[in-house]
């Protein structure tokens, strides 16, 4: 077993091509040429610095974000897709001044008040810096569905029906 690690979009990529025989993804994914099997459905949080203008609220909608900076995911990353689209639905365009497909990196620049990040909420729960605030986004609620996807009606080596079983008995015993 090889493991890759890459955006969303670039291995889609490759397993459409067929470098990859699977690949974990956020979808949604075009279902016409991917199998999929679903393993984790959270949202998206963000994270601001704890004297951010929003840091004290519960829950905060995107459109209060407007004039925010953002920190976040290059372009090869889906959950940047899904942010810029959730934005532009309300009629305006993120200003992103950092990209970095390293979560924790993100977090401290947020903690220096350089800006403000969304990521998924696993990866929300796993920051311990006390100088940043995590709160729930909603109006729109923004999903992050992780998923596994391996070309439709290719054949899967043993190995690989092998790897799906045991990520399938992974993935429920995480969702219970």
């Amino acid at each position: 077993i090889q493991i890759i690690e890459e955006g969303a979009k670039k291995i889609e990529h490759l397993v459409r091509e067929g470098t990859l025989e699977l690949g974990f993804v956020v979808s949604p994914v075009n279902e016409d040429i991917f199998d999929t099997m679903p393993l984790i459905q959270q949202k998206l949080g963000l994270v601001v610095h704890k004297r951010h203008r929003l840091a004290e609220r519960n829950q905060v909608s995107i459109g209060e974000l407007r004039e925010e900076k953002f920190i976040g995911f290059p372009k090869e990353y889906a959950v940047r897709e899904h942010i810029i689209k959730a934005c532009r639905t309300e009629g305006w365009e993120p200003t992103i001044v950092y990209e970095s497909s390293q979560w924790d990196l993100q977090a401290e620049m947020v903690a220096e008040n350089l800006g403000i990040t969304i990521m998924p909420e696993a990866v929300c729960k796993k920051i311990a810096n006390q100088h940043v605030r995590l709160i729930s986004l909603d109006n729109p609620i923004l999903p992050w569905h992780l998923v596994m996807i391996w070309r439709k009606e290719e054949y899967l080596s043993y190995a690989m029906r092998e790897f799906v079983k045991f990520v399938q008995e992974a993935a429920n015993e995480f969702n219970e």
